[in-house]
C-alpha cells in the first residue's frame, strides 16, 4: 500500500479546535473507555487551556490542507498515552498506520495504551508496530510499546545522511 501523503501541524486556532471537537464526538463509539462528547466550542476550548495531565496535540491534514484527525499524548509521569481519530470522511483509506507511526515517533519515550478486541484492523496494526498486550478485560486489550527503536530513529535521519 502507498503511503499517504500526511502532514502534522500544531493548533494555531479555533477552527482547528472546533475539528478535533467534531472528530472526537464522531469517535465516542469506537473508545475503550465511556467519554462524553464535547457539546461547544467553549467547551473544547477549557479543554485546551485546562489540560491536566498535560497533553501535546497535533492536527493532521493532507496535501490539500483538508483536516483528516487529530493525535493527543498525555504525560503520565514516565510514560505517554496516545489517543488519535480520524475523521469519519477519511476514514477506510489506510490512514491509521501513519497516525500510530507518527505518534510512536514523537514520543518521548514508553507508551501506554488501550484497544478494543472487536476493532481486528487496529489490534493487526498495533501489533505490526511493537505494541505488546500486557492484559485484558471486559473486551479491551491494555498494551505497552518501548517507543522508538532504532531503526526508526535511523529511517527519520537517514534523507539527512545522504
Amino acid at each position: 500500500m502507498k503511503r499517504p501523503h500526511l502532514c502534522e501541524f500544531t493548533v494555531h486556532c479555533a477552527e482547528d479546535l472546533e475539528d478535533i471537537r467534531r472528530t472526537y464526538n464522531a469517535s465516542l463509539d469506537s473508545m475503550t473507555k465511556p467519554l462524553r462528547p464535547v457539546e461547544s466550542l467553549a467547551g473544547q476550548v477549557d479543554w485546551w487551556l485546562d489540560a491536566y495531565p498535560p497533553k501535546r496535540v497535533w492536527i493532521i491534514r493532507d496535501m490539500e490542507y483538508a483536516f483528516v484527525g487529530f493525535v493527543t499524548l498525555t504525560d503520565r509521569h514516565g510514560f505517554e498515552t496516545p489517543l488519535f481519530a480520524i475523521a469519519p470522511e477519511h476514514r477506510g483509506k489506510g490512514y491509521a498506520r501513519w497516525f500510530i507511526e507518527f505518534y510512536i515517533m514523537v514520543a518521548y519515550g514508553a507508551l501506554a495504551g488501550e484497544q478494543l478486541q472487536s476493532n481486528e484492523i487496529i489490534c493487526r496494526l498495533n501489533k505490526e508496530a511493537g505494541w505488546e498486550i500486557i492484559g485484558s478485560k471486559d473486551g479491551v486489550d491494555f498494551l505497552y510499546h518501548p517507543g522508538r527503536s532504532r531503526e526508526q530513529i535511523n529511517d527519520y535521519f537517514q534523507p539527512r545522511m545522504k
